[in-house]
């Protein structure tokens, strides 16, 4: 039986950051539990075969809200990458709009 003053549903990025802010209010008997025995829910870094893949969590660098992106950002410590990324799309454009344009 888990005996806690607070108990955390899930140990992902939420789970964690929710935990560090209860602690912080001065609550120390805090379980935290999730379905899988590793922390990180969808944000981790995998090891395969010697290669290391870090999965997920990048949502968070793109917040909007820059008090939140900080905050997040400072429960890093600094580990952090950043990447500038560039999308491509694939336009279809219908005969109707290639024939009216003269681009066919």
């Amino acid at each position: 039986m888990i005996v806690a003053d607070v108990l955390i549903l899930g140990c992902g990025w939420a789970g964690i950051t929710t935990a560090y802010y209860v602690a912080k209010k001065g609550i120390s008997n805090i379980a935290c539990i999730d379905v899988n025995n590793t922390l990180g829910g969808l944000m981790k870094t995998v090891n395969e075969n010697d290669f290391v893949f870090d999965i997920g969590g990048s949502h968070i660098i793109f917040s909007p809200n820059k008090h939140t992106l900080e905050e997040l950002l400072s429960l890093l410590n600094g580990n952090i990458v950043k990447h500038r990324r560039k999308v491509f799309h694939t336009i279809h454009l219908s005969n109707f709009l290639l024939n009216s344009l003269s681009i066919r």
